[in-house]
C-alpha cells in the first residue's frame, strides 16, 4: 500500500497530502485524501475543513443505518400488530359460542333446586363466565377501533336515571359488600345508545370497586343546563398522580388494586370507556386531588354529535 502511495506522489508530483480517516461507531471504515501538485502546501485550514469533511461523513452513514434499523423495526411493529389484531378477534369470536352456552347451562341449573352447596357452585360458575364473556367484549371492541372500524350504536331518546339505576342495581346484587350511592339532579333525558352508555357507567363503577379503598362510592347525574348531562363517579383512595393520568385511558394499561375488587383486568376499561363516550361526542376527564379521592366526570350532549372518531349520529 505504502508502494502504491508513494507510486502516485512520484507520477503526479504530489507536494502536499491530507488523510482523515472517516469512522462509524469508532470504527474506520474508510478515509479521505487530499492531494496538491505544485507549489500549493496544505496548511491548517484545508486540515479543518478536511476533518469537518470527514466528521459530517461519519454522521450521514450514522443517520443512515439508524434510518436503517429504524425501519426495519417499525415493518417488524406493524406485523406483529397486525398479526395481534387478527388473532384477537378470531380468538373473541370462537370464544364466545362456548361460553353462550356455559352461561345458559348455568342459567338453567339455577332453577333445577340445586342444594346450597351447588347452587352456590353454579352460581361462581356463571359469575366468572359473565365476567369472561364481558372481557371478550372488550377485546372485539379494541380490535374494531385498532381496525378503524366504527362502534355499531343504535341511538334511541332514553332517561340516562334509568340507566344507571339499572347498572347500579346489577352491581349492587353482584357487590353487596359494596356501598352504591346514587344522587340525581335535574332532567337526564338524552339520545344515545342505551346498551353502550350502560357499559361506560359499569367500566366506570368497576373500575372504583376495583382502584377505590373501602368506603361508599358515589355516582351521580346532574343537568348542566348547556345541552348536556354530566355522570360523576367518585371513589375513595390515594390519588392518581399526573403520570398515570397521561396514560390512564390507554389499551391494556394495568395498575395494581387499591381496593378489594377483582384485580384481574386486561386493561381495556378505561379505553373502551372513553372511545365510546367519544363516539357520542362527549368526553372523560379525571380529577384526583391530593385528597378527597378520585372523580371521573363524563359529559355526554343531549343529542350525538360526531367527533371525527367512530360513531355516528342518530
Amino acid at each position: 500500500m505504502e508502494e502504491n502511495v508513494a507510486s502516485l506522489v512520484r507520477r503526479f508530483h504530489v507536494t502536499s497530502t491530507i488523510h482523515v480517516p472517516i469512522a462509524l461507531a469508532s470504527e474506520p471504515i474508510g478515509v479521505i485524501v487530499f492531494a496538491a501538485t505544485g507549489t500549493r502546501i496544505y496548511d491548517g485550514k484545508d486540515l479543518a475543513f478536511a476533518e469537518e469533511l470527514a466528521r459530517r461523513a461519519s454522521n450521514a452513514m450514522h443517520n443512515a443505518q439508524l434510518f436503517q434499523a429504524a425501519e426495519v423495526e417499525r415493518v417488524r411493529a406493524e406485523e406483529a400488530a397486525a398479526l395481534r389484531e387478527r388473532l384477537v378477534a378470531i380468538v373473541g369470536h370462537d370464544l364466545r359460542n362456548p361460553l353462550s352456552a356455559i352461561i345458559v347451562a348455568a342459567q338453567l341449573l339455577n332453577r333445577s333446586g340445586l342444594a346450597p352447596h351447588e347452587a352456590n357452585l353454579v352460581a361462581r360458575t356463571q359469575k366468572s363466565a359473565d365476567r369472561m364473556m364481558r372481557m371478550i367484549g372488550q377485546v372485539l371492541d379494541f380490535a374494531r377501533i385498532r381496525a378503524g372500524q366504527s362502534f355499531e350504536l343504535d341511538f334511541e331518546p332514553v332517561d340516562l336515571h334509568q340507566i344507571c339505576n339499572t347498572v347500579v342495581s346489577e352491581l349492587r346484587m353482584s357487590r353487596p359488600d359494596k356501598q352504591i350511592d346514587l344522587d340525581f339532579e335535574g332532567r337526564a333525558d338524552i339520545v344515545c345508545d342505551p346498551d353502550r352508555i350502560a357499559q361506560v357507567l359499569s367500566n366506570l363503577i368497576g373500575n372504583a370497586i376495583q382502584h377505590g379503598t373501602p368506603g361508599p362510592i358515589s355516582v351521580s347525574i346532574r343537568d348542566a343546563k348547556t345541552d348536556a348531562v354530566v355522570i360523576a363517579v367518585h371513589n375513595l383512595g390515594p390519588p392518581i398522580t399526573e403520570e398515570a393520568q397521561a396514560t390512564l385511558f390507554d389499551a391494556f394499561r394495568q395498575e395494581p388494586s387499591k381496593g378489594d375488587g377483582d384485580s384481574r383486568s386486561i386493561g381495556l376499561g378505561l379505553f373502551i370507556a372513553n372511545e365510546i363516550v367519544r363516539a357520542h361526542g362527549g368526553k372523560i376527564v379525571v380529577r384526583s386531588p391530593d385528597r378527597g379521592g378520585t372523580t371521573f366526570v363524563v359529559t355526554l350532549p343531549r343529542k350525538p354529535v360526531v367527533p371525527g372518531v367512530g360513531g355516528g349520529a342518530a
